[in-house]
């Protein structure tokens, strides 16, 4: 149930209703008012491009909502990438040992995750389902490997787990300290910051970026796209 509250649409057709009323029509245009405030706000929204080879780049030219992260950086997101492959190396062999049956996991992860039905239909070992599982894991979201560690009693994975978890926010501990050090000017009052990449990564390097620059600058509370 969404209460009314919540949802400024009802909220407005509240304050529509109260507007009958003589001695609630103050109280009914100030609900509108900020109801309609509300709704006509614009999206805040943080975009991730990778700078076209046929445009130089200089720090100096970056625009008031952007920042350049040039190739320097480049590793620092490469570094995650493979640590999160290795996580999943390390953990196949560990949840082969601690799981009963291929088939016991992929009935767990079917309920669980119905979402991943389709895809869990075709994995004839731990190997494929945890591909799957990989699949539909994000870099700064292993929260499902952490179901299957939890519900499978996989004790020796945690510290594998906490390591990598670690290691992320490390690494957005320090994409803040960049954004600190390097902040666009009326960055705070800015509708669209754009985060620019000094080098030209394939799709899947993209979405692994994103997700890195949503984790670290979430208390943004900007949409990375």
């Amino acid at each position: 149930m969404i209460a009314v509250s919540d949802d400024h649409s009802k909220l407005r057709s509240l304050g529509n209703i109260l507007m009958e009323l003589e001695e609630t029509k103050p109280l009914a245009q100030d609900i509108i008012k900020d109801c309609d405030e509300i709704i006509n706000k614009p999206l805040i929204t943080a975009v991730v491009k990778p700078v076209t080879s046929t445009v130089s780049h200089d720090q100096s030219t970056v625009s008031a909502g952007e920042l350049f992260f040039n190739a320097a950086h480049k590793p620092v997101f490469n570094e995650i990438r493979g640590s999160f492959g290795i996580l999943r190396d390390e953990l196949v062999p560990l949840i082969t040992q601690s799981i009963p049956s291929v088939a016991k996991m992929k009935s767990f992860l079917q309920l669980s995750f119905p979402e991943m039905s389709r895809d869990l239909s075709n994995a004839d070992s731990i190997d494929d389902i945890m591909n799957v599982v990989v699949k539909n894991c994000r870099v700064n979201d292993i929260s499902i490997i952490k179901t299957i560690v939890k519900r499978f009693k996989v004790t020796e994975a945690k510290p594998l787990i906490s390591e990598y978890e670690d290691e992320v926010k490390t690494v957005c501990g320090s994409l803040k300290d960049f954004l600190s050090q390097n902040q666009p000017k009326h960055f705070l009052i800015c509708e669209t910051i754009q985060f620019t990449l000094g080098w030209e990564p394939d799709e899947h390097s993209l979405d692994d970026i994103r997700n890195l620059l949503e984790e670290a600058f979430k208390e943004l509370n900007k949409r990375i796209i």
